[in-house]
């Protein structure tokens, strides 16, 4: 099978491009053929297909003039994305289409291309930017709410993206625009959710997918190995935004001095978290890693904190810790609610709550018996809930399900 992936980024970025890679090398080691298509940048990964990559536009800051109609313009719909696209399946034929993050860089003018050759669509919700303005529902410093079944200018008084209207403005404007067009619902197939959180979220804000389905994310299970757990130390790996609680860890950390924090990822606030390593003598920041460099990581370890602000919808850390052995200190999120059976995989805290973090933490930080049989228990769920198996069946069974007749003979 032919089976075109498409996303915004073709490079490590966030956990949506870390379960892009795993689920192409997943196809590809299947013997299926996977076609890239995404924005091409400076970090892009070397491909064969890239000179049918878009340009990139700059989304850090909205701004007046040429570049930021031109950026507006891209949000709404990307003629050049259509146009590359056509160019790409013109060239190289293929079964199906898997769709990640498409929103602002690329947009949903690709999905006419699309249907004008023939190519069914399935998409993964990996964010909640068809329901919300601020896509992983947080603003504020909180979850945000202001658009929960209300109109999407309160997104826009309430600066809600970025704490800037025009940025608010921009971004309300692209999600009212693809509503009345309704042009998710009729170009695709079958949406993918990594989670019954998710879904039930996306209901509760005013919108269910149709044709949705529920596929968790997964690891692979060959390239993890369990190793005893190393008591009194605690691994953070995650995007150092303060939506993944990187203030809060630095709360934490003051808390516990005694006991030794390990922080793995890259961000805007990098320079928050080197300045925090060289005030405490407890902390080390490894920066970000290669996947053996965070794999040793996660050995170096006794367990990992996840005090996200944001609502998680699959979160890959998580995964990966599981596939470890280790249990995980998470914020009481409904996803994670999902994901980890207290006191058995891990602890679940309050979001936000310091205190409750630290407590947590000091609770079974030293107990090697308890970390040791979180850690048999995260393992056995993984291998039996996660596994690159059990994805690659439940995968390719809704691929075949999207064929025309003739294309599944």
């Amino acid at each position: 099978m032919r089976i075109l992936q498409i996303n915004k980024f073709y490079h490590e970025s966030g956990g949506a491009e870390r379960y892009l890679f795993s689920l192409s090398h997943l196809l590809e080691a299947h013997g299926h053929t996977v076609i890239p298509f995404a924005v091409h940048e400076k970090q892009t990964k070397q491909n064969a297909f890239q000179k049918y990559f878009i340009s990139p536009i700059n989304t850090d800051r909205v701004s007046f003039g040429w570049g930021g109609m031109r950026t507006a313009g891209r949000f709404l719909w990307s003629f050049e994305a259509a146009k590359k696209l056509d160019a790409l399946l013109t060239e190289y034929p293929v079964d199906v289409a898997h769709l990640h993050n498409i929103y602002h860089q690329i947009s949903p003018s690709i999905l006419p291309v699309l249907k004008r050759h023939g190519v069914p669509v399935v998409m993964t919700l990996h964010d909640f930017h068809l329901v919300s303005p601020a896509y992983n529902l947080y603003a504020h410093g909180g979850l945000c709410t202001h658009t929960r079944r209300a109109s999407l200018l309160h997104a826009v008084m309430h600066r809600c993206v970025k704490e800037s209207r025009v940025a608010s403005a921009l971004c309300a404007a692209e999600l009212s625009l693809h509503r009345f067009m309704k042009i998710y619902e009729r170009g695709i197939q079958h949406f993918i959710a990594p989670s019954q959180a998710a879904l039930n979220l996306y209901e509760e804000w005013g919108w269910r997918p149709p044709r949705a389905v529920v596929v968790p994310n997964f690891v692979d299970l060959h390239a993890w190995h369990t190793s005893p757990p190393r008591v009194g130390n605690v691994l953070f790996v995650g995007r150092l935004i303060p939506d993944k609680g990187t203030r809060i860890l630095a709360q934490i950390i003051g808390l516990l001095p005694d006991v030794r924090f390990t922080i793995v990822g890259d961000g805007p606030d990098r320079s928050f978290i080197e300045s925090l390593s060289r005030t405490h003598a407890n902390v080390m920041y490894r920066g970000p890693l290669s996947l053996s460099q965070i794999q040793d990581a996660y050995r170096q370890c006794g367990v990992v904190i996840m005090p996200s602000l944001m609502q998680e919808i699959c979160p890959m850390v998580l995964l990966e810790a599981y596939a470890a052995g280790r249990g995980v200190i998470a914020s009481e999120h409904t996803s994670f609610k999902e994901f980890i059976k207290p006191k058995t995989t891990g602890i679940l805290v309050s979001a936000g709550d310091a205190y409750g973090f630290a407590g947590a933490i000091q609770q079974i930080i030293d107990d090697h018996a308890v970390l040791a049989r979180m850690g048999e228990y995260a393992r056995t769920c993984a291998e039996t809930r996660y596994s690159a198996d059990i994805h690659y069946e439940k995968i390719i069974e809704l691929y075949t399900s999207t064929l025309t007749p003739s294309k599944s003979e």
